[in-house]
């Protein structure tokens, strides 16, 4: 199991609570297909999740979801279209219909591990999975899928790789199923036109074991045109420096061209559901310190016609997620006052919008309510500890309410051009009951101690690629 070191551990626990040793960090956003007002966000935290969009949200631990209270992972979170939430933990891929009883569905056994899975949105309970299976020294990886919401699994067959990274499968033909892979050091794309029975392999220019290929979203409408974002590190005056990129095909990936790189990560990816236009979100996971991420941080949007990206919000992104509802933002609590915000018409370019603050983390109401004996019971022992990473032991200077005299400037302007973070934070924000614009309802939060902001770094570091590309990388 992997861990801290001794000493860098010791040097958190002394100090102050810390989100499983990382700096608090919204990954992923998803909406129930079901009802648009249910919520979950993936973290470095745990789960958040809300049933009322956003005026309510509840914590669920990585002993619930996870079944062990050490869990250090991203999980990989979504819907099928019954409701049913799933969390690939990396070892097993768990459901739950309810955050409250989570059972394992697949992989486990101390040998065989989840790397990705997608759902099907065309049919009502399929889901693919990628799997890796180490045996004898040796790791191979192999498609497998279920029909039925996860009850049952059929291995499909052998994915010819040595390493396998993300997996897609076009939903107007989920017999199309793309996997991108690294094989003798060339990041590659493979191919699959009957379910993921034969493979046909591409390689994918410029990608190597210092900068793996991820997929970030195949157009909607048009499965041979693939986004694949790189997780890169290159070397700058003797330090490591965050160098993402986008890459593109647009032939089913016989070909490739980068379309943007920027010196952070790539950590939102978001096309609009006709698939005209393209949001990128590059942000911070380490906030400062010694590994170099110097920016500029935010979102960057292109028409898919012609692709020329332009700043259009400034903050510390982490995830991007476009449904029928709005472009879903997660930012910085730290350094951009809010944790998870919605553009509700995606439309950066009126500069009459703002973008509505959901969840502002000392917001959070407690654990998730759950029966005794249920996983989710395990939270209520964990509160204290999250608690104090949100900030939210005490609702101390919340005013709550609406936002009567606030000034319309309080908003957050999506006109904003990315730029390094401030000195000193931006005003924090807080949505309104009535659903409008940003408003200031409570204090600013304090801004972390550049001591604490180096240790966490310098733990990163120490801990070397592996708390780089902790499990699947995907772009939301």
């Amino acid at each position: 199991m992997w861990g801290f070191p001794p000493a860098a551990a010791l040097l958190l626990a002394s100090s102050v609570a810390l989100a499983n040793g990382r700096f608090p960090r919204a990954e992923r956003l998803r909406e129930d297909p079901r009802d648009p007002d249910r919520l979950v966000l993936a973290a470095t935290y745990g789960i958040l999740s809300t049933e009322d969009r956003g005026r309510h949200w509840y914590h669920i631990c990585e002993a619930s979801f996870a079944d062990l209270a050490s869990y250090t992972g991203d999980p990989l979170l979504d819907f099928i279209n019954d409701g049913t939430l799933f969390a690939g933990v990396q070892a097993t891929l768990n459901a739950s219909r309810d955050g409250c009883r989570w059972k394992p569905t697949l992989g486990g056994g101390g040998s065989t591990f989840v790397v990705d899975y997608t759902v099907v949105r065309a049919e009502p309970a399929t889901i693919v999975a990628l799997l890796a299976n180490y045996r004898n020294g040796t790791v191979d990886y192999a498609l497998w899928k279920s029909t039925d919401g996860a009850e049952n699994w059929s291995e499909i067959g052998a994915v010819p790789t040595q390493t396998a990274y993300t997996l897609d499968v076009d939903q107007a033909d989920p017999e199309r199923v793309y996997v991108t892979a690294l094989t003798d050091n060339v990041g590659r794309l493979l191919r699959s036109t009957d379910g993921g029975r034969t493979w046909t392999e591409r390689p994918i220019p410029n990608t190597n074991i210092g900068e793996p290929p991820y997929i970030a979203a195949l157009h909607p409408g048009d499965p041979q045109r693939i986004y694949v974002r790189t997780d890169s590190w290159v070397p700058l005056d003797g330090d490591l420096t965050a160098y993402d990129a986008l890459l593109y095909s647009s032939d089913g990936g016989e070909s490739w061209t980068e379309l943007f790189r920027n010196r952070a990560k790539l950590l939102g990816f978001a096309l609009s559901p006709d698939g005209k236009t393209v949001l990128l979100g590059y942000g911070d996971p380490f906030q400062g310190g010694a590994i170099s991420v110097p920016g500029p941080f935010g979102i960057f949007k292109s028409s898919t016609d012609a692709f020329a990206f332009e700043p259009v919000f400034s903050g510390h992104i982490g995830c991007l997620s476009w449904t029928a509802r709005g472009v879903y933002i997660c930012a910085s609590q730290h350094f951009d006052g809010f944790e998870l915000g919605l553009l509700p018409d995606g439309d950066f370019s009126a500069a009459s919008r703002c973008i509505q603050p959901l969840l502002r983390l000392p917001d959070v109401k407690g654990p998730l309510q759950c029966a005794a004996g249920t996983s989710g019971s395990a939270c209520t022992a964990n509160w204290l500890a999250a608690c104090t990473v949100f900030g939210a032991c005490t609702d101390a200077g919340s005013t709550g309410g609406k936002c009567a005299g606030d000034d319309a400037s309080t908003g957050v302007p999506v006109d904003a051009a990315p730029d390094t973070p401030p000195t000193i934070p931006p005003p924090p924000v807080g949505s309104t009951e009535g659903g409008d614009c940003a408003c200031r309802t409570h204090p600013a939060p304090t801004r972390r101690p550049a001591g604490v902001i180096g240790l966490f770094s310098s733990a990163a570091l120490l801990l070397g690629r592996r708390a780089r590309r902790r499990a699947h990388r995907r772009t939301n």
